[in-house]
């Protein structure tokens, strides 16, 4: 994911939107916005201590598969998540975007 985010990364703004259909400036007013909503999409540590998924994989996989129409499972491989991780960060994301962004953008006129 570093190649995409951060200060460093090593692809630009043009291809991330290719890859995920959505600016990247638009993506961290999202990222920002479920952090502060869920914890879910927080960094956490896992029962054995070690570093939980990373908060903008989850939701970096969950704008993926609902861009390209596909299942959550399929880009599991690619996001190195459990197959209960990736329905449950789809499903996450869905709720808390039409909690959050429902009135101010997504409500039909």
């Amino acid at each position: 994911m570093d190649d995409w985010l951060f200060v460093n990364c090593i692809f630009n703004g043009v291809q991330f939107k290719a890859m995920y259909r959505i600016s990247r400036s638009t993506f961290e007013i999202i990222f920002q916005r479920l952090a502060a909503e869920s914890k879910f999409f927080r960094d956490a540590v896992d029962a054995c201590g070690q570093p939980g998924i990373a908060p903008y994989c989850k939701i970096m996989m969950a704008i993926k598969a609902l861009a390209y129409g596909c299942t959550p499972t399929s880009w599991r491989d690619y996001f190195q998540m459990s197959e209960t991780i990736c329905k449950d960060s789809v499903d996450n994301f869905a709720k808390l975007m039409r909690k959050l962004f429902y009135i101010s953008h997504l409500q039909m006129t």
